[in-house]
């Protein structure tokens, strides 16, 4: 029998949770085609700890093989990339059907974000990748000054879970912000998590930015201790750097496939702030969502699985459905753990401490949840 495709081009979280909103929803004449450049999936959110006490580098790992279930219509080519882009289908690169190329319906992009390690896995080979969390391990382990390069929350965290295994080796956090945890949040989380970050012995400084030669790689052990510039004349020395800025949209299939006129001032996807549709008439077809789309808020997990069921309704409904939702933006919430008992949140425009923030994040980094989205025991 042959099916209408529905394309949603990247397996993470955001494209993930469009998947599971579909599967049981779409017509039977249509079906899902799940395209993910990597043959495995990997959870950024519980890579840091990850990368940090051994043993726990399985946490960010799942496999995509029972994703849909064994009989299901529905299709994942995993280890495939999206080459290319038109406005009814997509070049992949591999042979999928006796083509590389996808004809469909409408599509979603959900491209996510480029981020250093281990915000990213260091490899598209699952067994790779693994083996580069536990190199972290023992470079963290071997270094005796570390130097976390961003005060967002990845370099918070990240401090935090260096300070639950080792409270000897001199720890700093470096930031071209004025605060920590710069956008939508209130002063009072900043403020707990800079006391938080104090009380485990971990400094930070403020509007500096750090001269990185080229050489220095994020997580990787230097062969002695350096010295590194800061952009406010004073030095600092580490032997091992825990780079936490610098991510940016993975939207150059869209550069590549002639619609650069599709992105935003930041290499984002411009999308209708309702319905997530993509505004660029040749990709009439598309949706995004996640990362890589610029839907009002802030570019968290919480927001694409705000923005997931809004993108299956709305393509539910272009098929003969029933009425679409529409997105509103989410209240800025943000959940900080320093290790498994600390830290603090912001909920609803409350701010929270270690309580709660251990509680909701801190013991279990949404790992038991992350297994389920892909049916990975």
């Amino acid at each position: 029998m042959g099916y209408d495709n529905i394309v949603i081009v990247g397996a993470s979280a955001a494209g993930a949770y469009v998947a599971r909103s579909l599967e049981k929803s779409l017509p039977t004449s249509h079906r899902i085609i799940l395209i993910e450049r990597l043959d495995y999936m990997y959870h950024p959110i519980s890579a840091l700890r990850g990368s940090v006490v051994a043993g726990k580098e399985h946490l960010s790992f799942a496999d995509l093989d029972r994703f849909f279930g064994q009989d299901s219509r529905h299709v994942v080519l995993q280890a495939t990339s999206v080459t290319a882009l038109s406005p009814s289908s997509v070049t992949i690169s591999s042979i999928f059907e006796g083509s590389d190329t996808i004809p469909f319906e409408r599509a979603v992009l959900a491209l996510g974000s480029s981020y250093p390690v281990p915000g990213r896995p260091s490899s598209t080979n699952k067994a790779e990748a693994i083996e580069g969390q536990r190199r972290i391990q023992r470079d963290v382990a071997a270094a005796s000054s570390v130097l976390i390069v961003g005060g967002g929350p990845v370099g918070v965290e990240f401090a935090g879970e260096l300070r639950s295994v080792d409270r000897q080796k001199k720890v700093q956090l470096v930031t071209s912000g004025q605060t920590l945890l710069q956008g939508p949040f209130k002063p009072s989380l900043q403020k707990s998590l800079l006391e938080g970050l104090a009380r485990i012995d971990v400094p930070v400084r403020f509007n500096a930015k750090v001269d990185l030669p080229s050489d220095v790689k994020t997580l990787e052990l230097l062969p002695q201790q350096r010295s590194f510039s800061l952009s406010d004349g004073t030095e600092v020395e580490a032997d091992l750097v825990m780079i936490a800025t610098g991510a940016r949209p993975n939207t150059s299939l869209l550069i590549e496939s002639g619609f650069s006129r599709a992105l935003d001032d930041e290499k984002r996807i411009k999308v209708d702030a309702k319905t997530l549709r993509v505004l660029d008439e040749g990709l009439q077809n598309y949706y995004s969502l996640g990362d890589c789309a610029n839907a009002p808020g802030t570019k968290t997990h919480v927001a694409a699985k705000f923005q997931a069921p809004v993108v299956a309704s709305q393509l539910l409904s272009d098929l003969g459905g029933a009425r679409a939702k529409v997105y509103s933006a989410p209240p800025s919430i943000m959940v900080v753990p320093l290790g498994t008992s600390a830290g603090a949140s912001q909920l609803f425009g409350l701010v929270l401490g270690a309580w709660i923030t251990s509680f909701m994040k801190g013991k279990s980094l949404f790992v038991d949840d992350f297994k389920k989205l892909y049916a990975s025991a």
